[in-house]
């Protein structure tokens, strides 16, 4: 599977973000052969390096995996002062022993990504974020997606399908995956630098939360009210906001949202005081 003229397949792309960092002794896992993706790593890395994608870093890289301790180590044996932070004793070793000297050393390399496979990584980057935030969308779905809008960002796009989403479980009366793909969004809305909106995700699905179970008759569990009450408190202070200003926060997105008609006065103060209770204050 790929995107229209990518670079890459999906899965050599996956594998070249795999091998970044990791050392060029690196022993693949028994378990990866059970999956698409294991069985791919091991010769998409000849695939990955014939097409300069994937590298092998400098010495220095070689040198920085090993500890202070393994450096300090090497110094006294070339008779060579211990003393400074890590970088002062990598440097060290580079000034004071040849080229060949240090690869004898320090044989086992590290995988970097080049500049030709960060741009192949570009053209999927909105697949890896999608998985990163758990967002939930078919790969197919973001593909079509990209081909009918390629001049827009993958975060634009991610945007309008989490929108559309969310309006489709308004649509249908959809409380169950309202509150399965809302906390996936607010995650990808803070990733994106947006605390306000975060919060306001996060207020409306406990909103939800909160009201299912009473219409259900249902105890709400204290531990995860105090879980979720705390996690709202938590981005309320990411966006400054004081208690008093948290509450009217609080009243304010759900009344300003109607999430499935159900923001009436006495549904909002009900909400207000489980959240009140969840925090332990009167």
């Amino acid at each position: 599977m790929s995107l229209d003229g990518a670079t890459l397949s999906y899965l050599d792309a996956k594998a070249l973000k795999y091998w970044d960092g990791k050392p060029t002794d690196f022993e693949i896992p028994a378990y990866y052969a059970e999956s698409a993706f294991g069985c791919n790593v091991k010769p998409a890395l000849r695939r990955l390096l014939d097409g300069s994608f994937l590298t092998t870093g400098d010495i220095q890289k070689s040198i920085t995996r090993k500890t202070v301790p393994e450096l300090k180590s090497i110094l006294t044996e070339k008779g060579l002062k211990v003393s400074g932070k890590k970088d002062e004793l990598i440097q060290r070793l580079m000034e004071n022993l040849s080229s060949q000297e240090l690869h004898k050393l320090f044989p086992v390399g590290v995988y970097e990504i080049t500049s030709a496979g960060e741009r192949a990584l570009d053209e999927y980057a909105i697949i890896f974020e999608n998985e990163d935030y758990q967002l939930g969308f078919s790969y197919y779905r973001l593909i079509q997606e990209k081909d009918k809008n390629p001049q827009s960002t993958g975060e634009a796009i991610l945007y309008r399908l989490i929108n559309e989403d969310i309006q489709e479980c308004y649509r249908t009366g959809d409380k169950s995956r309202y509150q399965l793909i809302v906390p996936n969004a607010a995650r990808y809305v803070m990733g994106h630098g947006d605390p306000e909106l975060a919060l306001d995700l996060y207020i409306l699905v406990y909103f939800i939360w909160i009201m299912d179970l009473k219409s259900a008759s249902l105890q709400i569990p204290s531990g995860q009210n105090c879980h979720s009450s705390k996690y709202i408190e938590d981005y309320g202070k990411l966006c400054g906001l004081s208690f008093s200003q948290l509450l009217e926060r609080f009243r304010d997105t759900i009344h300003k949202n109607n999430p499935f008609g159900l923001a009436n006065k006495r549904n909002v103060e009900a909400a207000v005081i489980m959240f009140r209770k969840g925090l332990g204050v009167s």
